[in-house]
Parts: structure tokens; C-alpha cells; sequence
């Protein structure tokens, strides 16, 4: 599916709000889990509760690893989606983008660095997600500590006291290790060269598409950036003659047809660029270009007949009136 700028950003994030969803789901279920294993070994020496700890952090190394493939995964893909497989197929298109007339400027639509932003942030949320998974074990500290101080309270309430002094304050855990997101966001196997990748194969098909852009503004930049008013105006002062001015009508209708058979769409690696836009206006600029030429050549066929007319008029004055000296 080949997708506007703001369409594959909303795709995006809708993706990422499940992933996010996703990734709570799963962390209620593990934290549930350990917690109901966990009241089997709550009572036995601290060898035990060394196992204990040193389960929680394989499981907890299990998750980094799986996080680490997920997030390559889709790096991998976004690559591939953008740069194609070198042993097999080439990119489809995937963004559409429209080239225009800003006054007298051709620019892509939306501009290239706006696109280029728009990937990096694209990459930057697949990382970002990870935020939403705390590390295993600090979690489950967190959470059996929440509970144990909800349930004291509720035994306190209840005026069960001995049994609330028996559980033991929360304890102290600081954490050792980073979060899974800076842990694997600064990862080069599995994420930094990715990035690397897909701004490489967006710079190549920027400066591509950069010179499909530079032909059309050393074709047809003239015919934008000159004052049309300014250039009739220097003609008729200058009283341009019949032949100059039809020539010149003639070789914006040639401009014109050229336009018209230029390619309205360009594809390269994984863009679309339309440029339909900018070819309507450049015809329009044609247009008002023969209109003005055209103008201007009934202007100086009316000066000339009312010449004509004043000098006929002056002729049957002069041949109607009166002879005196003969």
C-alpha cells in the first residue's frame, strides 16, 4: 500500500498503541505468575531465595532477548520495505509524495526533510514501546511489595494486628541494569546499524528524486520567476514587432505541449512522486504567457486601426471641406 506522510504516521502509531497494549497484557500475566510461584519458596532460607532471584533474571534475560528479535524484526522490515532485497526484489513504493508551485519555488509535497524526520521517528517509536516492560525482577519487587502493604493495611483495619507485624517491610531494591529500552535502543546488531540502513536508503532516493527536480527547475524555472506584467509592458515600449511576438506565442504553446508530455509520476526505491501538481500550474503559467502575448497583439492591431481611422477621418475632413484659394 503506497501511503501519504500522515497516513503511515497514523498506521504507525495505531501500531504502536497495540504493541503497547500487547506488552501489558503480557507483563500482568508474567508478574501474576511469578507471584503465585513465588509464595511456594517465600519462606525458605536465603540459599533458596538466591535460586529464586537467579530464575527471575534468566526469565528477565529471556525477555530482553525476545524484545531484541521483535524490535530487529521490524527494523529488518522497515529496511527491506525502503531499500528492497538485494538478492531478490526490488522496493515498492510505499509514501506518495506530490511535487508543487510555491509561488516560484518546485518542491516535493511534503518536503524531503519532513519525510526524512517522519522515518526517524518512525524508528525511534519502535524502541520507545519498549519503555511499557520494566525489568522482571524489579517489577515483581515492586508489585509483591504494593500487595503485601495492601494487605497489611486491610489486616490492620481489621484489628489484626499480630498478623500485620508479620509481614516484612518492603525492601530496598535499586536498580543495577537498564531499562530494556536503553539497554536495546543502543544495541548495534540489533537496532543502531538498522537505522543507519534506512537513512541511507532514504538519502539515495532523496538526491534521485533531487535531480528529476533540478531537470524541471533548468527547464521551465523561466517561465515562473519572470515578471509576465514587467516583460509585456518592456515589449510594448519597445514596440516589439508582429513576427517577435508571434514567435514568442509560439514557443511558450511548444513549452506547453513539452510539459504535457513530461511524466506526471516518477517512481524511485520506495517513493512516488507525483507531478501532476506542478504540471497544471507550469501550464497555467503557459497560458497566461500567450494570453498576455496575445493581449498585447491586439493592443498594438487596435493602436494601429485607430491610426488608420484617425488618419481617414482626417482625410474626408480635408476632402469635404471648403476651397478658398482656387
Amino acid at each position: 500500500t503506497v501511503h501519504r506522510d500522515t497516513e503511515f504516521q497514523e498506521v504507525q502509531q495505531k501500531r504502536c498503541e497495540e504493541v503497547r497494549r500487547s506488552f501489558k497484557d503480557a507483563l500482568e500475566k508474567i508478574t501474576d505468575l511469578m507471584l503465585n510461584t513465588y509464595k511456594f519458596f517465600e519462606t525458605h532460607p536465603q540459599d533458596i531465595q538466591k535460586e529464586w532471584r537467579l530464575y527471575a533474571e534468566k526469565l528477565d534475560k529471556r525477555v530482553e532477548e525476545a524484545l531484541k528479535k521483535a524490535v530487529k524484526t521490524s527494523l529488518q522490515d522497515l529496511c527491506k520495505a525502503l531499500n528492497g532485497d538485494s538478492k531478490t526484489t526490488e522496493p515498492s513504493p510505499l509514501f506518495k509524495i506530490q511535487v508543487d508551485l510555491d509561488g516560484t519555488k518546485m518542491d516535493f509535497s511534503p518536503p524531503m526533510h519532513q519525510l526524512k524526520d517522519l522515518l526517524q521517528h518512525v524508528c525511534r517509536n519502535m524502541t520507545l514501546t519498549l519503555e511499557d516492560m520494566p525489568r522482571l525482577y524489579e517489577h515483581f519487587i515492586k508489585e509483591k511489595s504494593d500487595r503485601d502493604q495492601q494487605k497489611k493495611k486491610e489486616l490492620e483495619d481489621a484489628g489484626e494486628f499480630a498478623a500485620a507485624n508479620a509481614i516484612p517491610p518492603p525492601p530496598d531494591v535499586k536498580s543495577k541494569k537498564k531499562s530494556f529500552f536503553e539497554e536495546i535502543s543502543k544495541d548495534d546488531d540489533c537496532c543502531i546499524k538498522y537505522v543507519k540502513d534506512v537513512l541511507r536508503g532514504f538519502h539515495s532516493c532523496a538526491t534521485k528524486l533531487g535531480e528529476r527536480l533540478k531537470f524541471w527547475n533548468s527547464s521551465y524555472q523561466p517561465i515562473v520567476s519572470m515578471d509576465k506584467d514587467q516583460f509585456i509592458r518592456r515589449y510594448q515600449k519597445n514596440q516589439k514587432s508582429l513576427a517577435v511576438i508571434g514567435s514568442d506565442i509560439q514557443r511558450y504553446k511548444e513549452i506547453q505541449r513539452e510539459i504535457q508530455m513530461e511524466d506526471p509520476k516518477v517512481v524511485e526505491t520506495f517513493i512516488e512522486a507525483d507531478f501532476t501538481p506542478l504540471k497544471d500550474k507550469l501550464t497555467e503559467h503557459c497560458v497566461e504567457w500567450q494570453k498576455g502575448l496575445t493581449d498585447l497583439l491586439n493592443d498594438n492591431a487596435r493602436t494601429e486601426m485607430n491610426k488608420v481611422l484617425e488618419y481617414f477621418e482626417k482625410t474626408t475632413a480635408t476632402f469635404y471641406s471648403p476651397i478658398n484659394d482656387m
